[in-house]
This record gives structure tokens, sequence and C-alpha cells, in this order.
């Protein structure tokens, strides 16, 4: 089973649907929501299925901050950029999600500055499972001894991951790329 948090509109769901027997993409962005919901539904994907809500380390509800053009963000300093208007969104921690079923191997986070929370609100998840992380990290990359120290690495490595950052970009703030793999007993 993999996770697409933060799906957007379905443009990794799609392809983890081809590698994955199922797959549970999550997008609280409304809008969003429904390009996804038609996209999984246009590809005929029976083994993806969508939520509209996003994940932290809690449970309750919060403003989605929404920008002309779409971004969109718990966070309203989140790049730097002026939200349009906010709507309230479900929010749940991973470890709270219903209906799990079998082996959750792969985590894609791609949720705009919430990462850090989102871990913390699957550790009964990532403990029990160990499965691969794909995320994006917003935030500079503090490399130290060729290794990233930023808050979420230092989480990853203190949580049995071993990480590989595969890329990065400055837009409005910074944002690494990174790959964690349970480290090797």
């Amino acid at each position: 089973m993999a996770f697409d948090i933060g799906a957007n509109i379905g443009s990794y769901s799609l392809p983890l649907a081809r590698r994955f027997q199922s797959v549970i993409a999550l997008e609280p962005n409304p809008r969003d929501f429904q390009v996804l919901q038609k996209n999984v539904a246009a590809n005929l994907l029976e083994n993806v299925r969508t939520e509209r809500v996003a994940l932290s380390d809690f449970t309750g509800e919060v403003p989605l901050y929404v920008r002309h053009g779409g971004a969109s963000s718990l966070n309203a300093t989140h790049y730097g950029l002026k939200y349009h208007n906010s709507i309230v969104v479900r929010v749940l921690r991973l470890d709270d999600l219903p209906d799990i079923r079998g082996r959750v191997d792969f985590l894609k986070i791609d949720a705009e500055g919430s990462e850090l929370a989102i871990l913390r609100g699957g550790m009964k998840v990532i403990h029990e499972f160990a499965p691969t992380i794909a995320l994006e990290v917003h935030c500079e990359s503090a490399i130290q001894d060729g290794k990233c120290k930023c808050a979420i690495c230092d989480f990853l490595r203190e949580n049995g991951y071993a990480l590989e950052t595969i890329g990065g970009m400055a837009t409005p703030t910074q944002v690494h790329w990174v790959w964690a793999a349970p480290a090797a007993s």
C-alpha cells in the first residue's frame, strides 16, 4: 500500500497505482481534490482511494489558505505568498486514518511545510511498517559533513532512516527532496 499525501491532482497517485496494490490519495484543497477524483476515474483506477483531508499531528479542523491559481497551505505565511481566502478543512493524523488494511510500503509527502507534523502524526505507521518515504521538505537543506541536518532530516534519521537528498531548488523559499529508506539492521 502507498500513500500520496498532498496528492494535488494525482500526478503521483496515477503512477503509484501501477506499482502498488492500493493507493490512498489525500488532498485537502477541494478544487484539486475534484480534479484528482476525475483523474482517478478517467484512468479507471479501482485501486486508488481518495480522501479530502489534510494530515498533521492532531485531529480537528483548520483553515486551508488558498491562493488564486491553486497554491494552498495550512500555514498562512508559507512561501511568503498572499493567500486570497481560506476554507476550513478536516485534519487527521496518519495513525488515525480509518481502514488502513495491509502493509504500508511507501509514503509520498508534499504538504507545503507540514512535513514534520505529518511524520509525528504517523509514528505508529512508521514504526510498525518502516515504509520508504519520498518527501518534499520546505526548508533550506542544512548540509554538515555531507548530510542534511534540518529538523525533518534529523527526525527521520533518529527514527531509523537512511537519507539521500535527491534535489532542491529556491523558489520563493528553499525546498529540497529527500528519499528516506529504512536503515539496514
